[in-house]
C-alpha cells in the first residue's frame, strides 16, 4: 500500500483566523501557520474535538483582493505538541464548502509563499516489555530477544 499523496501543496503563512464553534458564538482568534486550497493548521487550537464542524473566517492578507473567506471546516487532526518535531499544540482543519472560484483564488495567492515539505508521521508501536524469567537467562537465544 503506497503513501497517500496530498491534493495540494501546503504553504507557510502567518494570518489570523477566527473560529466559531458549537460551544461559543463569539469568534475565537487563532493563527493559521499552514494553508492550502483544502485546509489549514491552527496554532494553539488543541482543545477542538476531532470531527467537530466549525466556521473558519480567514482573510489571507497582502494582495488578497477578494472578500474574507468564510467556510465550514472539519477538525481532522489535533496535536498536543508532545512529539519531537511538533511545532506546538494545534489543530488541522479541512475545508468543507470552499467554492471552486475561492479555491482557485486561494491557490493562486499561495503560489509565491514558502512550501512546507509534506511529511507523514506514522504511529510507532510501543516496545513490548519482555518478562524476565529464569528460563530467559538459560536460553542461548536470550541475547537475541526481539
Amino acid at each position: 500500500m503506497g503513501m497517500q499523496q496530498r491534493r495540494t501543496t501546503r504553504h507557510r503563512v502567518e494570518i489570523p483566523c477566527e473560529l466559531v464553534t458549537s460551544n461559543r458564538d463569539e469568534p475565537e482568534l487563532y493563527w493559521a501557520t499552514d494553508l492550502s486550497g483544502h485546509g489549514l493548521w491552527l496554532e494553539g487550537a488543541q482543545s477542538l474535538p476531532l470531527g467537530e464542524v466549525v466556521v473558519a473566517c480567514v482573510t489571507p492578507g497582502v494582495w488578497w483582493r477578494r472578500r474574507e473567506i468564510q467556510v465550514f471546516a472539519e477538525v481532522v487532526r489535533v496535536s498536543y505538541g508532545l512529539r519531537q518535531g511538533d511545532s506546538g499544540p494545534g489543530a488541522g482543519l479541512r475545508f468543507l464548502d470552499l467554492s471552486p472560484a475561492e479555491r482557485w483564488a486561494l491557490r493562486r495567492w499561495l503560489r509565491p509563499r514558502p512550501i512546507i515539505d509534506a511529511t507523514r508521521r506514522f504511529p510507532v508501536a510501543p516496545k513490548r516489555a519482555i518478562p524476565v524469567t529464569r528460563a530467559t537467562f538459560a536460553s542461548p537465544f536470550s541475547t537475541r530477544v526481539c
